[in-house]
């Protein structure tokens, strides 16, 4: 207990009652058990002594605190080297992390390229095609076929190095075609049917025993079995040129495979890239011809909207033109019936008097038998349609009239249609 209890003798005193009382609480339980051992109890006695309980307190009240250790403060330089050294040791774990990695890799090409060689470079078939491109048939009309070993290179198909597969479909004309395109056919025999590759582990260990040695060593001429008709032997592993001996070895082999994979790589990555490219401006040019056409669909439907309300109007315009000219025949048409009744009903030459015809008897007014009150003399009136600021005046033929103040008399403007006629809706009022 790492504390400092500067305490008086009676503070002493109490934390010993308080100790004690707490432990003969805690334990009386098992001391008042019977079968209780014996080496137990005096344990418990033991610790339950007052004595041991004031030595403990009066130990504690003098116990000294340790001392606290002071901080270590690091200068500008030191905590420079610090960071330094971290960044060392970071360097050299990324450093062991990487040559590890290029191990494991330069491994796997290795047993990769072993297993390529010991497997043999294996075969490429493709259909033989006539002069004019297309495909040939044999004798049962299946396509014929022909295959080269894979490791001649890609898109060549050498004369006197072809085979001609399943040679029992392969007619005479058929035969002398491949004979033109492709010379003397390749024929498979029990020796040259199994292509055997240079061994790998061999050259390995002769370039390593030419790099411990100070002569070189030079590898033995190593002589493929016949693919062809003719024998054909690999490249030796020593090469001359301008009078030196130069050793091909396998790390420099491997690296130089390692240039022409990279390179086919970039060469693969740039036709798709090109590729892409040209996908992407295709769709944006298609995307371009698209929004043109929708603008001129748009732009048709916006010039069909005009065309149809200009047609709308005209339709609107004749319809209104033919509507008042219905209106104004019936207006000349009550005007003149008006003019006939007031013509007829005027007064007789005579003066009022009555003319017996026969059974009818016509008897004629006179003058004073009218009265001004009989006249058609236009009302003032309103609409709730009308707006204006003259005051409009209507006669009992539903005439629309205003009050001329030049001419001191009533000009009719419009009509009103009390009752529904033709196309004009009931209490409408129409103005000229």
């Amino acid at each position: 207990m790492s504390m400092t209890l500067n305490m008086t003798l009676t503070q002493q005193r109490h934390i010993a009652f308080l100790i004690t009382d707490y432990l003969s609480n805690a334990c009386q339980p098992m001391l008042a058990d019977d079968f209780l051992e014996p080496s137990v109890r005096t344990k418990l006695e033991n610790v339950l002594s007052a004595d041991n309980i004031e030595k403990y307190v009066g130990e504690l009240a003098s116990r000294k605190a340790p001392s606290r250790q002071t901080k270590k403060i690091l200068t500008d330089e030191q905590i420079e080297q610090r960071e330094a050294a971290k960044v060392a040791r970071k360097a050299d774990r990324d450093r062991i992390r990487e040559e590890k990695k290029a191990a494991k890799q330069a491994e796997r090409v290795a047993a990769r390229a072993a297993k390529k060689a010991a497997a043999g470079p294996g075969w490429t078939t493709k259909e033989i095609t006539d002069s004019d491109g297309n495909i040939m048939k044999g004798i049962n009309n299946a396509s014929l076929r022909v295959a080269k070993r894979k490791d001649i290179e890609r898109g060549l198909w050498p004369r006197d190095q072809i085979l001609m597969k399943v040679t029992s479909n392969w007619s005479d004309e058929n035969k002398a075609e491949f004979q033109r395109q492709f010379g003397t056919p390749m024929i498979l025999t029990a020796t040259n049917k199994t292509l055997v590759a240079p061994n790998m582990a061999s050259i390995l260990e002769a370039a390593v025993a030419s790099e411990t040695t100070a002569e070189p060593v030079v590898a033995s001429e190593t002589t493929a079995e016949p693919v062809v008709a003719s024998e054909t032997k690999t490249e030796p592993a020593v090469a001359e040129v301008a009078g030196e001996t130069k050793t091909n070895k396998p790390s420099a082999i491997i690296a130089s495979n390692k240039e022409e994979a990279a390179k086919k790589k970039l060469a693969r990555k740039e036709a798709l890239a090109k590729k892409k490219l040209e996908r992407k401006q295709a769709f944006a040019k298609k995307k371009a011809d698209l929004a043109l056409k929708k603008a001129e669909e748009k732009r048709l439907a916006v010039a069909e909207e005009k065309r149809l309300a200009v047609a709308e109007e005209k339709r609107l315009a004749v319809a209104e033109e033919k509507r008042l000219a219905v209106a104004e025949e019936k207006r000349l048409a009550v005007a003149e019936e008006k003019r006939l009744a007031d013509k007829s009903g005027g007064e007789t030459k005579d003066g009022g008097s009555a003319i017996n015809d026969g059974d009818m008897d016509i008897e004629s007014s006179g003058e004073m038998d009218f009265s001004d009150e009989e006249d058609d003399t236009p009302q003032p009136w309103n609409h709730h349609s009308y707006n204006g600021d003259e005051n409009l005046f209507k006669d009992e033929d539903n005439g629309i009239y205003r009050y001329d103040d030049e001419s001191a008399d009533f000009e009719i403007i419009g009509f009103y249609f009390k009752d529904a006629e033709g196309d004009i809706a009931a209490d409408t009022l129409q103005l000229d």
